[in-house]
């Protein structure tokens, strides 16, 4: 198998995670500017129903193909650059095509995980993040910092 193959692979794992994403948020917005500034609580024109999945469908064939295209693209080049490290790039590749399936298998473990932390008591991951600055700092959930030792 040609690397450029390989990179559309990891294109259309991608294409697999963005697309939904991509195709609710620009329908809910446009759903929401209709309801706001266009149709209101009067009732909705018969076109609406078919035209929300066809835009749906439109939105996530472009997202793939999109997706697609830049990882082909891509994946020419580094088949052009990489003539002796292919096993580097085939473990990036490899990286690239986990990082969204993992990404998608793990989106609803973490909000459990945080869950099970706070009825423990502990403070949310959110609350407890270290800045990498010269000195560190922690911002706390009330909003206060403080100075960590060195």
């Amino acid at each position: 198998m040609r690397l450029r193959s390989g990179y559309l692979l990891a294109g259309l794992a991608w294409a697999l995670l963005l697309g939904p994403l991509l195709a609710l948020g620009v329908l809910g917005t446009l759903m929401g500017v209709l309801w706001l500034h266009v149709f209101g609580d009067d009732p909705w024109p018969a076109a609406v129903d078919w035209a929300v999945p066809v835009l749906g469908v439109a939105i996530l064939a472009a997202t793939a193909l999109g997706c697609g295209l830049f990882a082909l693209r891509l994946g020419r080049r580094r088949e052009a650059l990489a003539a002796a490290g292919h096993a580097r790039e085939w473990r990036r590749i490899a990286l690239w095509t986990l990082e969204p399936v993992v990404d998608a298998a793990t989106r609803e473990a973490w909000p459990e995980h945080e869950r099970q932390r706070r009825d423990q008591g502990e403070t949310p991951l959110a609350s407890r993040v270290t800045v990498p600055l010269p000195m560190a700092f922690t911002v706390r959930a009330d909003g206060s910092i403080e100075q960590l030792a060195r």
